[in-house]
């Protein structure tokens, strides 16, 4: 199965099994985008996971999206903030 994880304008696409803990997955996450898994925090919803947690045991299925947020120089989190898309303007004022 396929999850999308989200921060910001970024979103990554990642296959998983449903036995995979947080931690695989954070490890998988890092090296895509060169950060160390301690440094991350993911979320579904606006639920912080558990590295021990796996993705069934959370009820993630397939095509799920989950959030991502970076643990700043302070050793403070950063606020969890995912950008939608939206669809372009056809240019047609009404």
């Amino acid at each position: 199965m396929y999850v999308r994880v989200k921060r910001q304008k970024t979103t990554v696409f990642l296959q998983v099994n449903p036995t995979d803990t947080v931690a695989t997955l954070k490890s998988a996450i890092g090296d895509l985008i060169q950060q160390e898994p301690s440094t991350q925090q993911l979320y579904r919803g606006s639920t912080a996971l558990t590295d021990t947690q796996t993705l069934a045991e959370l009820g993630v299925h397939d095509d799920d999206e989950l959030g991502l947020a970076l643990k700043k120089e302070d050793g403070t989190w950063e606020a969890l903030e995912i950008m939608r898309h939206e669809a372009p303007s056809d240019g047609v004022a009404e």
